[in-house]
């Protein structure tokens, strides 16, 4: 298995279901999980077919799942427990500008030290990335 399918096996077990979200220009699709398998199907067929596509990252209040799109997006008060604690170490700088490799650099290094911390105080192991030139993540997950 993947690391990137083990992520979503975990975000999974621990939301006990997934909001996908789908964007393509000016489209936008949403769709409930709780089958792995057809989380991951969907994933690799969005993508592949030139969506943008993000997950929920915390627990819903239960409701059925189609593993399927064409369902109403989540909202706020749908979120019943966080189980993923985003963290974003980017300077501050313009919308749409990327970050230059110094910070970059930077951002890791931020991050590396608060996953440290974390560990030092008992948190478990996060899962960390860096998403994109413009977002540097270190998350519980």
């Amino acid at each position: 298995m993947t690391p990137v399918a083990r992520y979503y096996v975990r975000l999974l077990q621990d939301a006990r279901m997934v909001e996908l979200r789908a964007f393509r220009g000016h489209q936008i699709e949403s769709g409930l999980f709780d089958d792995i398998q057809g989380l991951l199907d969907s994933l690799r067929n969005r993508a592949r077919s030139g969506w943008t596509v993000y997950t929920s990252l915390n627990r819903a209040t239960y409701r059925d799942a189609p593993n399927a799109f064409g369902c109403p997006a989540l909202k706020d008060g749908d979120i019943s427990t966080a189980v993923r604690l985003p963290f974003d170490f980017d300077p501050d700088r313009p919308a749409g500008q990327p970050s230059t490799d110094g910070e970059l650099a930077l951002a890791i290094a931020a991050r590396d030290r608060f996953v440290r911390l974390m560990k030092a105080h008992g948190w478990p192991m996060p899962s960390t990335g860096c998403a994109s030139r413009t977002m540097k993540h270190g998350g519980k997950g």
